[in-house]
């Protein structure tokens, strides 16, 4: 079995290649890229084994260039791997077949991590022997050396056995000044309790710390009063509340971010009762200090209705104008013909190279629905009882009223008739003094004649009038309205 370094490239020699008629005659003249060849490497990683190299070989300027050894007549090639292919720990098994020209070659080989291969195949050391196999030097201060057991130079100071002393100079990168005799020990008496073996800390004081950080005398406290003094974490530990706070904290800062853009979007519009009118609506933008921000670029809007429908037609531009700083408009055509519906405003700011989406909501509404009050709807409300639910009892109260204020009973129709019609009847002897008169007057129109403000009789009807004795005497007996003609 040969070695290979791990993720080194290599040249390794193959062979031999024997005539697959005979099995004994060496191939040396192989069509190379005919060659399959196969690697397979066993890591031991409890994981299947790895297929490293399923490929024909190349004859020149390839992963897996193989050519054959110059000179040889036994049926060897030399074949590159490269340092992927050797980039594993483990047992690996190598073989190359082309059926129609010669038998099947295999190889097996261990690659080897490269501290291994190099003590295994490395230079010769005169202080290591070969690449360090050999024993160090004894002398405690050589380089390489042993360490020794003594106070001298390059030895350690071991007072008994089992034990080794420690500088504390290495530690804390200076010598130690306890400012008394026992302080460090006792220290480390207070550290380590000796009954409960490793850092007991409800019995560490930590008096300097805890002074300095609440301004008095801390000398009783102890980490568990500390741990008293603060309360059991809320979630599993304490470093899971911290981060529950800085969850919440993001969470406040969105609503902060979000709360830095106002739209002055009305709730509700009216539209008019004929032509249009416009709406201007304003963006205004604030940084965290309450300032108004410029953003990177001009804020968009898109306009839609509750259905989807693209209703951005209705604004004078999709890119908002610039008002001031942070301060951007638009311009919205309000007309008529427009449908009762909900409109959604969606506005795009990017601010410091992040996008973020505002939306607002606004309802388009008839100008008589927006004008009708709740005093109007009382009014119509009780004029709608009256027409339906007490309509029958006003009624009622209006027939008892009226036939309240007649004295006497009206006349029905049988009675009119006969007033009218009957001799004798009211109605008919009115009629007859009626007719009588306008026998009478019926002559004035010849005997007449108006003269300004005043009548004055005819030329006929005076020369027709007697000349002297009496005349005609017209008596009206105004007792029954009678013309009686004497």
């Amino acid at each position: 079995m040969k070695c290979l370094r791990q993720n080194t490239a290599v040249r390794i020699a193959v062979g031999p290649f024997l005539d697959k008629t005979d099995g004994v005659t060496p191939e040396t003249a192989l069509t190379v890229t005919n060659c399959k060849i196969t690697m397979l490497v066993d890591d031991d990683d409890g994981t299947a084994t790895n297929l490293i190299i399923d490929a024909a070989a190349t004859a020149s300027g390839g992963d897996n260039d193989m050519v054959h050894v110059t000179n040889d007549d036994a049926g060897f090639y030399d074949l590159e791997l490269t340092q992927a292919q050797t980039n594993y720990l483990g047992r690996a098994t190598l073989s190359i077949t082309d059926a129609a020209n010669h038998c099947p070659v295999f190889h097996e080989f261990m690659i080897l991590s490269q501290g291994v291969y190099d003590k295994l195949f490395g230079a010769y050391s005169t202080t290591r022997g070969l690449a360090g196999t050999a024993l160090p030097d004894a002398a405690a201060e050589a380089a390489g050396g042993l360490f020794t057991r003594g106070s001298g130079a390059g030895q350690i100071n071991q007072p008994a056995n089992g034990q080794v002393d420690a500088n504390l100079v290495k530690l804390i990168g200076s010598a130690p000044t306890e400012g008394g005799a026992g302080r460090l020990a006792a220290a480390l008496t207070k550290l380590l309790d000796v009954a409960a073996p490793g850092p007991t800390m409800n019995t560490l004081a930590l008096e300097a710390t805890l002074t300095a950080m609440k301004g008095v005398d801390w000398s009783a406290e102890t980490l568990k009063a500390l741990y008293e003094r603060l309360g059991a974490p809320a979630g599993a530990s304490m470093s899971a509340d911290i981060a529950a706070v800085k969850t919440d904290t993001g969470a406040i800062t969105n609503l902060t971010n979000n709360t830095r853009v106002t739209a002055t979007v009305p709730d509700e519009l009216q539209i008019p009762t004929a032509a249009s009118n416009t709406q201007i609506i304003h963006l205004l933008l604030y940084d965290e200090a309450g300032n108004m921000e410029a953003p990177d670029s001009a804020p968009t809007v898109a306009l839609a209705n509750g259905a989807g429908t693209d209703r951005a037609a209705r604004l004078d531009s999709t890119t908002m104008a610039l008002v001031g700083t942070g301060h951007y408009k638009v311009v919205y055509t309000n007309t008529s013909t427009d449908d009762n519906e909900q409109l959604l405003w969606t506005f795009t700011v990017i601010e410091g190279g992040l996008t973020r989406t505002f939306m607002r909501q606004m309802q388009l509404v008839d100008i008589v629905a927006a004008d009708f009050t709740a005093d109007d709807r009382t009014k119509l409300n009780a004029l709608a009882t009256d027409y339906t639910t007490t309509r029958a009892g006003k009624l009622d109260n209006l027939d008892a009223t009226v036939s309240s204020r007649n004295a006497t009973a009206p006349p029905t129709v049988g009675q009119i008739r006969t007033e009218i019609e009957t001799a004798g009847g009211t109605l008919a002897l009115a009629k007859t003094a009626a007719d009588a008169v306008q026998v009478v007057t019926d002559k004035l129109a010849t005997t007449l004649v108006q003269d300004g403000a005043v009548y004055d009789f005819t030329a006929a009807a005076l020369a027709a009038a007697p000349t002297g004795g009496s005349g005609s005497t017209i008596v009206i007996k105004h007792t029954n309205v009678t013309l009686d003609e004497a």
